[in-house]
């Protein structure tokens, strides 16, 4: 009797797509930098470092000088509905924390843009600022001198919305502060 043969499996070779070929050009380090700290990021409970790194802007400067993140923890198999354990300078903030829990939630999920955190786990401990947001101490642009303040309100002169020619004006102070002068 003949025994049927087996199916030879045959290897396909795909060809690299064109993007991933290797260009020889010089990368910008902000692209690399997620890549490179992903693996401490999630060994750590955070999905990504966008939370660390932007905590200011999520919770505000006043809150974020003596908060910083530490983890989140979501239930088994789920993404959303995470407990995020926020370490606390001080105990007298921890208070503070408590008072506006429900205002950090909602400000850290609609960051997100889903329900990331549904409630805040407080670690009275020192601050370590390995562990704490990045850009916590920014330093203040210069102020503009006459000319650079009308150039900044010609450019902005256009907008009409009070909220955005605000926030343009903090923008464009923080640019025109920081170059030097030729």
């Amino acid at each position: 009797m003949k025994q049927p043969e087996k199916s030879k499996k045959k290897f396909v070779h795909y060809q690299k797509a064109p993007s991933a070929k290797r260009r020889f050009k010089t990368a910008a380090l902000g692209s690399l930098v997620g890549g490179l700290t992903r693996h401490v990021f999630m060994s750590r409970g955070l999905a990504s470092s966008t939370i660390s790194e932007r905590w200011g802007d999520i919770i505000g400067d006043e809150l974020s000088k003596n908060t910083a993140p530490e983890r989140i923890v979501y239930p088994m198999r789920a993404k959303g509905n995470g407990c995020l354990h926020l370490r606390i300078a001080h105990s007298a903030m921890a208070l503070q924390i408590q008072h506006l829990e429900p205002m950090i939630i909602e400000r850290i999920n609609s960051y997100f843009g889903y329900a990331a955190v549904a409630r805040l786990k407080i670690i009275h401990a020192p601050l370590n600022p390995r562990l704490g947001p990045r850009f916590r101490s920014r330093t203040a642009p210069k102020p503009l001198n006459a000319d650079q303040e009308q150039q900044l309100a010609e450019t902005l002169s256009h907008i009409d919305d009070p909220e955005l020619l605000k926030i343009f004006e903090k923008l464009g102070r923080a640019v025109i502060g920081q170059k030097k002068p030729k």
